[in-house]
């Protein structure tokens, strides 16, 4: 356990060097928001709904499904980054498992996003975009979220372990980005897709990392009970098959390099 939180914190001191990086965030974030807010505004009637979805709601939506997007994604690909360098063969003859290490440096990130960036960008969307308090923000949110987390940690891992198996898995990230700009909710809620891309995207990860946090958050009546057993059936189907293809990928692993 000691060791787990001494790597969650040394993934959060990393993430408060890159000063730059932040503000450039937070500036995306923003221009994010306000790009959607403004689309939401002019496709949405002032009263009435479309799609079961008032202008107001899209408009929350916008930000808070930001908001969540903004604490969990991250573009730095650990594991692949360390077998490239070579530095794999170490970490897989430490007593600390590459599983943990993984989710220890997810959690370190995590949490700087969260305080540094997530507050702010709640406190300017107050002020510039007027967003009403979320209906649904309960216990059962918080485990959706972290469900979602764990999820898209899992998803991650896959796609870091496959680089014990391929020379270069830059094609793979960009896949999965297209499943998440599409298929997530991240972008255009499901509600709003096409009725065969929408029952398509459920039965990938994706809406359980974004949409299904994000509609809880935003409506306190939606069936988050169902959602959460599915969001569980998720995360074991990706946990497993990654530590499926990491257990196969260490007995075929092979470092290149001095």
């Amino acid at each position: 356990m000691e060791t787990f939180i001494k790597w969650a914190f040394k993934s959060f001191q990393r993430n408060l060097a890159y000063r730059l990086e932040y503000f450039v965030s937070i500036f995306n974030a923003l221009l994010y928001i306000f790009i959607f807010t403004s689309v939401w505004k002019a496709l949405f009637p002032e009263t009435g709904t479309r799609f079961g979805m008032s202008r107001q709601l899209m408009i929350n939506y916008a930000v808070f499904v930001t908001l969540i997007k903004t604490t969990l994604v991250k573009s730095r690909d650990l594991i692949g980054e360390r077998v490239r360098s070579g530095e794999i063969a170490l970490d897989l003859i430490k007593p600390f498992p590459l599983p943990l290490m993984t989710l220890a440096d997810a959690i370190g990130s995590v949490i700087f996003q969260i305080f540094s960036r997530s507050i702010p960008l709640i406190l300017v969307s107050v002020l510039i975009f007027h967003i009403t308090s979320p209906a649904g923000m309960d216990s059962f949110f918080f485990l959706s979220y972290l469900l979602a987390f764990l999820i898209f940690n899992s998803i991650l891992f896959i796609f870091g372990v496959a680089s014990f198996y391929i020379t270069e898995n830059f094609p793979l990230w960009l896949l999965n980005s297209a499943g998440i700009s599409l298929l997530s909710g991240s972008i255009i809620p499901l509600e709003i897709l096409p009725v065969v891309v929408r029952k398509i995207a459920l039965f990938t990860p994706y809406p359980y990392i974004f949409y299904i946090p994000t509609m809880k958050l935003l409506r306190n009546e939606y069936p988050i009970d169902y959602a959460i057993l599915r969001q569980v059936l998720c995360l074991c189907i990706t946990y497993g098959i990654g530590l499926a293809m990491y257990q196969a990928g260490k007995r075929r692993l092979q470092i290149q390099g001095g």
